[in-house]
This record gives C-alpha cells, sequence and structure tokens, in this order.
C-alpha cells in the first residue's frame, strides 16, 4: 500500500521519519470476525459514534448496540434502509426507500427534499457522508441520480457548473468525504466532486478520477488523513494524495465494502467474510458470518453486517 510515508508518519506522531518506515497493522490476519445476538434486519449500512455505540440499518429498520448488546430501534419506521452517516451521537442521519430520517433531541425526525422547488417524494437515499460542516446524500429519483446538500432546513440538489455532471455520478454508490471533496465508487467507475465559485457562486464540478486510470471495479470507497481508498471484488486501491498513480493490493476476499480506521488501517467484507490490510498487502480473517456488504471502524473496534448478521471484529494477539 503506497500510502505516502509522509502521512504514515503524521499517523504515529513521529518527527523525522525514515523514507522507509510505515505503519504494521499489528494484529492483520490474526482476528475472527464474532457473529453478535441482533435482530435480524438484513442489513446495508453500519456506522459507529465509537466502539461501544454503533447503528446498523437495513430491511425493515435499525438496530443499536451499546457496550455489545443489540436491539432494534423500536422509534425508527419500518422501512428499507440503505445508508447511514453521522458525525456524533445527536448528529446521525439514515436513509432508504422513501424515507431519510435525522435524530434530534427529540427522536429522529423525518427530512424534506427538494431539486430545485421541486420537493422530492419518491426517491431511495443509496449512499450518505460527511465531513466537519456538511452532508451529503446520493438519491435515486425518477431513473436518475442526483447529489443532495443538507443545508438545515431541507436537503437539496447542488448546483453543477454547466448545469449537470461532467460525469455522471456511477451506478450502486458508495460515498466518502473529506475536506469538502467527495469521492463516489461504484459500478466499475470512480468520481471526484469538488466545490468551485464562478462570479460569486457555488458550483460543483464532477471528474472521472484519477484521470487517465483504468481501475478495477470498485463497490465501495472511504478516506482518511492524506489519503482515499476504494475495494471491490479481489482488488483494493489506494490513492494517495502525494501519488500520481494509485496502488493496487490483492484482496483474499470477494469484496464489497471497505473502512479505514484513522490510523490508516484498512478493512475490507465480503460475501465470503472479512481481511485486514495494512502497509505490506491483505489478510484474510476467519469471520462467523458471511454475506458482509458494509463494515466501520476505530481505534478501538470494527463492525460490520450484512445478510448474515453483524459481526465484531476479535484480535487473539
Amino acid at each position: 500500500m503506497r500510502i505516502a510515508t509522509a502521512i504514515w508518519c503524521a499517523l504515529l506522531l513521529v518527527s523525522g521519519c525514515a523514507a522507509e518506515e510505515e505503519v504494521r497493522l499489528g494484529d492483520k490476519g490474526l482476528a475472527t470476525w464474532v457473529a453478535v445476538d441482533a435482530p435480524a434486519l438484513g442489513y446495508r449500512a453500519v456506522w459507529g459514534v465509537n466502539e461501544r455505540e454503533v447503528i446498523a440499518v437495513g430491511n425493515g429498520g435499525a438496530a443499536e448496540g451499546e457496550a455489545g448488546v443489540w436491539r432494534a430501534l423500536k422509534e425508527v419506521p419500518a422501512a428499507s434502509y440503505r445508508a447511514i452517516w453521522g458525525r456524533s451521537a445527536s448528529e446521525i442521519w439514515i436513509g432508504g426507500d422513501g424515507i431519510l430520517l435525522a435524530r434530534a433531541p427529540t427522536g429522529w425526525q423525518e427530512q424534506r427534499l427538494f431539486d430545485g422547488d421541486l420537493e422530492v417524494t419518491d426517491y431511495s437515499v443509496l449512499a450518505m457522508g460527511g465531513d466537519q460542516r456538511e452532508e451529503y446524500a446520493v438519491v435515486l429519483t425518477g431513473g436518475e441520480l442526483l447529489l443532495f446538500a443538507n443545508d438545515g432546513s431541507a436537503w437539496r440538489t447542488v448546483y453543477w457548473r454547466g448545469g449537470a455532471p461532467a460525469w455522471p455520478l456511477p451506478q450502486a454508490p458508495s460515498l466518502s468525504v473529506r475536506d469538502g471533496t467527495l469521492l463516489v465508487g461504484g459500478a466499475g467507475d470512480l468520481v471526484r466532486c469538488s466545490l468551485t465559485s464562478e462570479l460569486g457562486v457555488a458550483l460543483w464540478e464532477a471528474t472521472r478520477w484519477p484521470i487517465g486510470e483504468d481501475l478495477p471495479r470498485l463497490a465501495s470507497v472511504t478516506g482518511g488523513p492524506g489519503f482515499w481508498a476504494g475495494a471491490g471484488g479481489a482488488h483494493v486501491v489506494v490513492l494517495d494524495d502525494e501519488e500520481e498513480e494509485p496502488a493496487l493490493l490483492a484482496s483474499p476476499r470477494d469484496a464489497r465494502a471497505i473502512a479505514s480506521r484513522p490510523d490508516g488501517a484498512l478493512f475490507v467484507v465480503g460475501s465470503d467474510g472479512a481481511a485486514a490490510c495494512d502497509a505490506e498487502g491483505c489478510a484474510a480473517e476467519a469471520s462467523e458470518v458471511k454475506g458482509l456488504v458494509a463494515v466501520w471502524g476505530d481505534e478501538l473496534g470494527t463492525v460490520a453486517a450484512g445478510d448474515g448478521g453483524i459481526a465484531v471484529r476479535k484480535s487473539r494477539r
């Protein structure tokens, strides 16, 4: 994994790093993904405040894991949910077929979507993400994929330079947001969305990324300090900010989703289990749950979800 050495050094808070020094995932391949007792919902997405408070959404509703104990979120309306993203315990958004909710102090509140002046009521939220400032969603409506931003009062479609994305958003999208830049991957494509200004008007641009590169089919994207990463099938792609070309790793699993920890470690899950990746490559890890399609993690815990249920990564070290 050719994540720039300067980035690895910054993550380790080491000054004067030698060029060959890189982070290693010490328990790579030495963990088991253990099934947890959770409601059977056919999960599609997962996100955590921290390792002790995690929410997974899927067909029929949502479930929350608190200190390892999972329960159905009965206050969430029954629906088919496909996406979740949050910033804190009180700032969480979930979306799916005909529904987009925000967690508020008084409970989960329904959100309104607008395409210009037209309210959108027939839609499906396919992917969500955000950074320190804003939240975004990729929404399918009327057979078209649109990018929405949350302005606080409602979610509204963004304004594109030229009136439309120069490169269309990929089907089956996965969304990662970092410092106001969006990376949308899926269905064998990778699109970078960035904000520009023209005569004082904020406009968005969408370009295939990286320019001139042919990448393997990507099903999911993630990001961290100084890098983006994607995974699909037998491949993991790492795109360093300081590199001109992406690095390709072989995934020992049929990758469906990827997540990065703040320390730069990557975790890949798929129909046949899970794998862990670091600067030296990827290693398969035993999993009691198959059919995984979503993963989330922080420094203390990693959780995956899918049709087979929910699994928590347990190191054997």
